[in-house]
């Protein structure tokens, strides 16, 4: 991309490369504008992709900020960054914006005037996502809700191309509703409870505890083994290039880049092999695994679980244990114990789609284990098993002592045994088994197609159902998880 500035020291800058011309303006605040060279049919004055420029305003916004904090030297607290490093971090954020929107621009190159579908093809597949998600919704609803039935299409959130949020954890929906702006008008946006601008820019500056999908474009050296789309009705197709794949990138973001653990969302095997039967049942095991990252290998040898994975950077335990205790002290704290399940899990990346059809039906069954990831995610869990050997007995000289063996139980007093005839002992804690749900998603061939945008029915995914009542109710309501014998992940 060529850089031409008017003047020594003038704030306007034109980057342009082929196809595509970058107008930028520093004076008083950042101001972009986007031209085409090929294909723009847009009336002069009118912005040809408003939602990219603003994108690239706030994304290069950032940096300037940052590098005039920085050149300032501005004090800044222990706590927070270093302007330098922030200036740093958001210069190769714009470097991977520009990097991306330069393919495109080669891509357009060698298409002529049809090449200007490359940068549109963001707008068209939001507009898809949108129409078929009104369709279905005819009326607003809260944010909440709506994270229970879909996923939500946002158009330039962290990349240039469009993203999904897929999950909310419910502190994170908490603080988005007590931020939001009082008395800003909220129609139109799909929800009623926070304005769409408000949430666009808090998930840029900070998306803990929320799990999003960006939809991108990416050179494939080697062909992703994804069969060709079924005929879902009124279904959109993304433009199709050997050369390249377009893939759903998970990712919870982190404004450090010394955190790259953050990349990536936990998924257990079942749910793999459920995203490899919608892109294609007859996929290669290699190929499979290239998408994601498989659990780490234990000390023995053995691989953890899943859930090893989620709670224990993948070494394997045999259990885990957490304490929960009342805040009002209503009842005795709450010993959970979490056995762990044999099943592997993997960090799931990168999934290459084809059709907006693929992308719902993936984000439908990420969508349930995002929920199983936050509620496992909501206490403290401690490792527990397998104890160490007694001093001076080696792990081979004879059978591991587990931590429960070790446990003494305190003397029995006679004020105990008599409060336990009569019927009134508190107990000191109440000890709960904790599990997970073990059913398998039943087969995506039995996928109602008119539900399959952004359908749960089909896959019967997110949380069980409320008894007598609907699925679609709010997610983080007081009624959605009652205490009950049997709903899985909590049982006494």
């Amino acid at each position: 991309m060529d850089a031409f500035f008017e003047s020594p020291g003038a704030s306007a800058t034109t980057m342009a490369g082929k196809v595509l011309v970058l107008d930028i303006d520093v004076d008083g605040g950042v101001v972009v504008k986007t031209s085409f060279a090929v294909g723009n049919n847009i009336a002069n004055g009118t912005p040809a992709a408003p939602d990219l420029d603003a994108f690239l305003a706030r994304e290069t916004a950032k940096w300037f900020d940052a590098a005039k904090r920085a050149s300032l030297a501005a004090v800044y607290s222990p706590e927070a960054e270093d302007p330098s490093m922030e200036a740093a971090h958001h210069g190769l954020d714009v470097q991977d914006h520009l990097r991306y929107l330069m393919m495109l621009d080669a891509l357009a190159v060698a298409e002529g005037e049809r090449g200007i579908r490359w940068f549109m093809e963001p707008f068209s597949a939001a507009k898809h996502f949108i129409n078929a998600q009104k369709s279905t919704e005819p009326k607003s609803l809260p944010l909440d809700k709506i994270l229970t039935q879909h996923a939500l299409p946002l158009l330039y959130l962290n990349t240039p191309s469009l993203s999904f949020l897929v999950w909310l954890s419910p502190l994170t929906y908490l603080r988005l509703l007590r931020t939001s702006p009082v008395g800003e008008l909220r129609t139109g946006t799909g929800f009623t409870d926070i304005p769409s601008a408000h949430l666009m820019s808090s998930l840029s500056k900070q998306s803990d505890g929320a799990t999003i999908a960006s939809l991108k474009l990416i050179p494939s050296p080697e062909t992703f083994g994804v069969s060709s789309p079924p005929d879902f009705p009124n279904d959109h197709t993304f433009p199709d290039i050997p050369s390249h794949t377009w893939v759903l990138e998970f990712n919870r973001p982190s404004r450090s880049r010394s955190h790259p653990a953050n990349g990536g969302l936990v998924v257990s095997q079942s749910r793999m092999h459920a995203i490899q039967s919608v892109i294609d049942p007859n996929m290669d095991t290699d190929m499979l695994m290239s998408m994601s990252a498989p659990a780490s290998i234990g000390p023995n040898g053995s691989g953890g679980s899943w859930v090893d994975l989620l709670l224990n950077n993948g070494l394997p335990t045999e259990y885990y244990t957490s304490t929960y205790k009342s805040p009002s002290g209503a009842h005795a704290p709450l010993n959970l114990r979490l056995t762990t399940p044999q099943e592997p899990g993997f960090v799931l990346r990168k999934v290459p789609v084809k059709s907006a059809s693929q992308v719902s039906r993936i984000l439908e069954i990420v969508r349930e284990q995002c929920w199983l990831n936050e509620l496992l995610g909501m206490l403290q869990w401690q490792p527990n098993g397998i104890a160490p050997p007694p001093k001076g007995q080696t792990v081979s000289s004879g059978p591991p002592a587990t931590i429960s063996d070790q446990q003494v139980e305190g003397p029995v007093s006679a004020e105990l045994l008599a409060s336990v005839l009569a019927g009134t002992v508190n107990p000191r804690s109440i000890p709960v088994s904790v599990y997970l749900p073990s059913t398998i998603l039943p087969p995506l061939a039995q996928t109602n197609p008119s539900g399959s945008h952004f359908g749960l029915e089909g896959l019967g995914v997110g949380p069980p159902p409320i008894s007598g009542g609907s699925s679609s109710g709010s997610l983080f309501g007081s009624t959605d998880l009652d205490m009950d014998m049997e709903i899985p992940g909590l049982s006494m």
